[in-house]
Order: structure tokens, then C-alpha cells, then sequence
């Protein structure tokens, strides 16, 4: 509890900092980009903090995010009229497919996750390409349907509460209280707890991490139909491009712990909340991409630190 206000304490500080010397920040257009940067981000890193808590790691999310935009482009630019409910199905099933396909490697080939995912960051990103031939996907080829839902929702004056945000917040809720109080949730847990006893209390190795990559997967292919709507672009090199980063990064912050076993939905939505701030408030700043990426590097030590002195200082307590 203590270092989740520390955490939070340090965030708060410094989301106030950046709206002390950066008013402009909190003006209605900056708070309608933070709400725009917040629903694909959540989603990718509400499936990563699954993998997580089981002792797993996913960094190939941003390529299947990539792919499942570039297949939802290519697929919707034949068919303008295909529903909006049916497109987002398209970048589910693409994603759990993907998704699974690590857990293939991870469960049946043995693959240690962080190798497993790294090979398919490279191969899911090439896919991208060759599903695309290299091409990019434009708004004339997606559907005004697609397009029109990041900008429309409940307006609240000059704030748009987006249905793509609405939608990110209602799965983060059904994400919360299936972890809580649902067997596959408790088992996740469970595992990632103690993976060399869990089969003494019942509980399936391949089933756990099934559930754990095939949804982490489902939920970044989805943010790539946000990334789509978003955006009204898909490249097959930059689409989701180091996202895995920021994904990690909140939930770590969140407090999410590497080894596993802990972790709340909570947690990881209010350090979207404070990354989505910080991406903005980098960009009212006039801080390049480049050095973005490396202020998220900079957070992310920062948590890890945090984290690795609380194993220590319990360490030394049970001495």
C-alpha cells in the first residue's frame, strides 16, 4: 500500500508539475487528445498485465495491434458497408489468432515468452507487410462508420467522451470482475502465484496461459480498429510501433509485479490516465517522439526501481 501511494504521490506530482508550467495542457483540446490516446492504450496494456500476472510477457502486442489494422483495412476496403460491429470482430478474431500462436510457442515448443514474443514481434510485423504489400491504408479505404467512431459519444461541453474510450472503460470493468471473481481469473492468479504448485490445486498450465495470450492478443487486436478509427491510417512499419513499451511501462506503474501473481485493473487504468497525460503534455511541450520514447524509458526504471526495493526490503524483514 505504501509504495502504491508512493507511486501514485510521484505521478500526481508530476502531472501537476506539467500543468503548472504548461496550462495549456488541461484546455479542451489537449484533454480530447488524452482522451483519444487513452482507449487503445488501455486495451493493449489491460492484455499485457494478464500475461503478467501469470509470469508471462507479451512484446509482440504492437505488431498484432499492426496487423489487425492492416487485415481490418485491407478486408473493410472491398466492403465500405460492412457493420461497425462486424469490424471489430474482424480485429478480434485476427488478434486472439495471433495471441495464440505465442502460446503455441510457449506451451507446446517450450519457448521462454520473452523470446517466444520477440520472434513474433518480427514475423507478425512482416506479416504486416506482406498482407499489405507494402502499402499503406488510407481513410478513403475505411468506412465513414469506423472513422466517425473515435470522434463521436457524449459530449460534455467542448470534452467528447468518445465510444471507443466508453467502450475501452466498460471492458476494462468486465477485465476486473472476471479477474475477481471468476474461475479462469482466480486461476491466472493462482498461477501466477506458485506455476510449480498450481497442479496440485487443480489448475491447467497450457489453460491458464491459453486464456492469459489468447485475450492479451484479442484486446490488442481490437486496438487496432481503434488505431484505425483513430488515426484514419494504417502503415504497416509504424502501426503500433513500441507500444509494447508503453503497455509494460503502465503496468508496471500500476503496480503489476514481474514475477507475478499480483496486479489490479485499477492500477494499470490510472497509469494509462498518467501516461496519456505525460504523451500530451511531451507534445504541448514541443519534446520530440524521440525523446518521448525515452522520458517512457526513464518512468518505467523509475517504477522498476521502486519495485525491486520493496522485494528488498521484505527480504531483509524475513531475515
Amino acid at each position: 500500500m505504501k509504495q502504491a501511494l508512493i507511486r501514485f504521490g510521484g505521478a500526481a506530482a508530476l502531472v501537476l508539475a506539467l500543468w503548472l508550467s504548461l496550462p495549456s495542457l488541461f484546455d479542451s483540446l489537449a484533454i480530447n487528445s488524452i482522451l483519444a490516446w487513452l482507449p487503445m492504450v488501455l486495451l493493449v496494456s489491460l492484455g499485457q498485465m494478464i500475461v503478467i500476472i501469470t509470469g508471462g510477457i507479451d512484446v509482440s502486442v504492437g505488431s498484432i495491434l499492426g496487423l489487425s489494422a492492416m487485415v481490418l483495412g485491407l478486408v473493410v476496403s472491398k466492403n465500405l458497408d460492412m457493420p461497425i460491429e462486424q469490424q471489430f470482430l474482424i480485429c478480434l478474431g485476427v488478434g486472439t489468432i495471433l495471441g495464440s500462436i505465442n502460446w503455441l510457442l510457449i506451451t507446446t515448443a517450450k519457448i521462454q515468452p520473452l523470446i517466444a514474443t520477440i520472434a513474433t514481434l518480427a514475423a507478425f510485423r512482416g506479416l504486416a507487410f506482406i498482407a499489405g504489400k507494402g502499402s499503406t491504408v488510407t481513410g478513403s479505404m475505411l468506412p465513414d462508420s469506423l472513422l466517425n467512431s473515435s470522434g463521436q459519444g457524449i459530449q460534455a461541453g467542448d470534452i467528447t467522451f468518445s465510444w471507443l474510450l466508453i467502450g475501452s472503460v466498460v471492458i476494462a470493468i468486465c477485465v476486473s470482475l472476471g479477474l475477481k471473481f471468476l474461475p479462469w481469473g482466480r486461476a491466472v492468479y493462482a498461477y501466477g502465484s506458485q506455476p510449480q504448485g498450481s497442479f496440485r490445486r487443480g489448475i491447467s498450465e497450457r489453460k491458464v496461459l491459453f486464456i492469459a495470450y489468447a485475450v492479451c492478443g484479442a484486446l490488442s487486436g481490437l486496438a487496432g480498429g481503434f488505431y484505425a478509427s483513430r488515426f484514419a491510417i494504417v502503415h504497416p512499419g509504424t502501426a503500433g510501433y513500441g507500444l509494447e513499451l508503453t503497455a509494460i511501462a503502465a503496468v508496471v506503474i500500476g503496480g503489476v509485479k514481474l514475477t507475478g501473481g499480483v496486479g489490479r485493473v485499477s492500477g494499470v487504468a490510472m497509469s494509462c490516465l498518467f501516461l496519456a497525460v505525460l504523451n500530451v503534455g511531451l507534445r504541448v511541450a514541443g519534446i520530440s517522439a524521440d525523446w518521448q520514447l525515452a522520458v517512457y524509458g526513464f518512468v518505467l526504471l523509475a517504477a522498476l526501481g521502486m519495485d525491486r526495493k520493496r522485494q528488498l526490503d521484505k527480504e531483509r524483514l524475513a531475515a
